[in-house]
């Protein structure tokens, strides 16, 4: 049985343990999940259910499909999809 849908499990509810925010560093996230940082790449990028992009320093940071179409400005969806983060 593969380990990913519980890891995957493991992120969001870390994600969902931490305050609430648009974007959450991986950092943060492999702190509360107890998973390794290439463990949470694997999930992330293997999911539907993360999008990911960099923060103002170009440092990784990931967020939910949902939160990100709820919460995410149009215009940044945008500039997302020619940056190939596309929802």
């Amino acid at each position: 049985m593969s380990t990913e849908p519980k890891n995957e499990k493991r992120i969001l509810d870390a994600i969902e343990s931490l305050p609430a925010a648009q974007w959450y560093k991986i950092e943060d996230i492999a702190q509360r999940s107890k998973l390794s940082n290439p463990e949470i790449y694997e999930v992330i990028n293997s999911s539907d259910d993360f999008v990911s992009s960099t923060d103002d320093h170009m440092q990784p940071v990931v967020t939910t499909r949902d939160r990100f179409r709820k919460t995410e400005p149009f215009f940044r969806k945008i500039v997302g999809a020619f940056k190939n983060r596309i929802d």
